[in-house]
């Protein structure tokens, strides 16, 4: 190959490679107006989904049902959507920390494990959710007073 055709190639290789970090920069640009706007939205009280704008980080050590349910861990990624608005139902109980109570009922206050597992906190008896305490707060003969205050969709 002759030296033109050797200029010629690398003056391919140049340009191909030129284009290719102009085409990166756009993505990246285009990447930071996403996340960007993902941020404004997420911090927007006026938001829909303006739960998703504080992560919540409830305290395990500070979890009643822990105490003697050792080695319970949640059961999404605590950074969840679901997760987190389990965390913020908790919150609107009155019970931060005891996230259990959402889905399961019982009473969180109580030392005794009887009374600990039977009935719910007054929260949930005005509002949706756990009526009772649920071992199994996914059974289908139960699940519109635990799953369903969530996922409509869920309730049988």
């Amino acid at each position: 190959m002759n030296f033109f055709g050797k200029l010629i190639i690398a003056l391919l290789i140049i340009g191909g490679t030129l284009f290719s970090l102009t085409a990166f920069q756009k993505l990246d640009n285009q990447e930071e107006q996403a996340i960007q706007e993902v941020t404004e939205e997420t911090t927007n009280e006026d938001s829909p989904n303006s739960w998703t704008s504080k992560t919540r980080t409830p305290d395990p050590s500070q979890n009643n049902c822990l105490i003697c349910h050792t080695g319970i861990k949640p059961i999404r990624d605590p950074h969840s959507g679901m997760m987190q608005q389990i965390y913020e139902t908790a919150e609107e109980t009155g019970f931060q920390n005891n996230d259990c109570i959402v889905c399961h009922g019982g009473d969180p206050l109580a030392i005794d494990k009887e009374k600990a597992h039977d009935g719910t906190i007054n929260y949930f008896t005005q509002n949706d959710g756990p009526k009772n305490f649920y071992p199994d707060p996914g059974s289908p003969w139960i699940n519109e007073n635990s799953c369903g205050q969530c996922h409509d969709e869920q309730v049988s």
